[in-house]
């Protein structure tokens, strides 16, 4: 399964029309090693930075 999530964001990543991206501005977050917990916490944080 792995495989095959990488080989997708590969393909969606370097795709000549409207290739995934980050948009610049976005907030980005790596929930790899968060609980949702933590996750909601850092969100909250982000959100709370930019108003």
């Amino acid at each position: 399964v792995l495989e095959e999530v990488r080989r997708r964001d590969l393909q969606d990543s370097t795709r000549e029309i409207a290739p995934l991206r980050i948009p610049e501005g976005a907030i980005y977050i790596d929930s790899t090693h968060l609980s949702p917990e933590e996750v909601v916490e850092l969100m909250l944080c982000k959100i709370r930075e930019r108003i």
